[in-house]
């Protein structure tokens, strides 16, 4: 079996993903929780599409709450064994960290519904 040189094996990027993908999750529940916000009582079918934009933006919130907490092991182990942290996933983290610390201030999940206040 002819095996080709290590100088002739192609090279695959390697593209990280959860960097990537915990913002975009974090800013994508926001705005599903934002536009449930927004259309609530306009009427019967809105209010419908409202439930479901909340618990579809709760249910990404959690998704990026875990790959949140991948990242922060991962980068735990990397400090650990006195490796170096990339740029990037320390910009990951703190971004992802602000967004959903945003998301979950502003939309709470207990204290917000039409019997707060009476």
């Amino acid at each position: 079996m002819d095996r080709a040189p290590a100088s002739r094996l192609p090279v695959v990027p390697v593209v990280p993903v959860v960097p990537v993908v915990a913002p975009v999750l974090a800013l994508g529940g926001g705005a599903a929780l934002l536009m449930a916000e927004r259309i609530g009582f306009i009427s019967e079918a809105a209010e419908q599409v409202s439930t479901l934009l909340w618990l579809g933006g709760w249910v990404v919130i959690v998704w990026a709450l875990l790959l949140l907490g991948a990242q922060l092991v991962t980068l735990g182990v990397q400090l650990h064994a006195h490796r170096s942290v990339s740029r990037w996933d320390a910009c990951s983290v703190g971004a992802t960290t602000l967004l959903l610390g945003v998301v979950i201030a502003s939309h709470p999940l207990w204290g917000t519904g039409s019997g707060v206040g009476g």
